[in-house]
């Protein structure tokens, strides 16, 4: 899963799946496959909480690979934000990671934002999570602890990294969607980072039929370049 070194985009569902062998959750015994299972199944809600709330990963999987060493950050890295949706099943946050604009277009770190605008002519993957009220609280406390605090967008902390933050405030179960990535030689390289593309190939093992929408299904909640 997060061996793939021809693509990460670290700087820059509701889905059903019930199918687990463990005991007590519809087998007898066997390894625990509890990653297949539907955000619903591996944190189950009292009936009477019904989840109400969606929770969006969306992703930009379209990073350039750099002579198979790992994604080329200053070419196109991709993108990960996370979005919330009401129970009327429309958009009311965006959360959009990545550096504050600025004129240089090579160098390690930047001061970071939570508004980074998307480009208009991206597509992205989404995977959508029920989730409740409690849980939607605590998103939305996380995006604020960030957003009072972006700190300093580097390979380390980058959209998909403070992504997956923000998804794990709710509590869901993930992928690490880690992956190498490639950096100016003057830069510190972390090793395998959580990246875009990597995490959207391991979504899309789970849950094969994500749709796919253009990056204006979230006009009116983020900037565009």
């Amino acid at each position: 899963m997060g061996d793939t070194t021809t693509s990460s985009e670290g700087l820059g569902m509701g889905l059903r799946r019930f199918a687990d062998k463990r005991p007590g959750v519809g087998g007898s015994g066997g390894a625990d496959l509890s990653h297949r299972l539907s955000p619903a199944a591996r944190n189950p809600v009292p009936l009477s909480n019904a989840a109400s709330y969606t929770l969006i990963i969306a992703i930009n999987p379209s990073a350039t690979d750099k002579f198979g060493i790992g994604v080329d950050i200053i070419k196109n890295p991709g993108h990960t934000i996370v979005a919330l949706k009401n129970p009327q099943g429309k958009l009311e946050k965006v959360f959009s990671y990545g550096p504050r604009p600025h004129r240089a277009t090579i160098e390690c770190s930047h001061d970071a934002e939570t508004n980074y605008p998307l480009d208009k002519k991206d597509m992205y993957t989404i995977f959508e999570f029920s989730i409740t009220g409690v849980q939607r609280n605590k998103v939305l406390q996380k995006m604020k602890e960030i957003e009072d605090n972006p700190g300093t967008f580097d390979a380390s902390d980058q959209c998909t990294t403070k992504s997956l933050e923000v998804v794990r405030a709710a509590g869901l179960l993930v992928p690490n969607g880690k992956g190498r990535i490639d950096l100016p030689f003057f830069c510190p390289n972390p090793g395998q980072v959580p990246t875009p593309i990597n995490l959207d190939k391991e979504l899309l093992h789970q849950f094969p039929n994500a749709k796919k929408v253009p990056a204006t299904y979230f006009s009116g909640f983020v900037q565009f370049k």
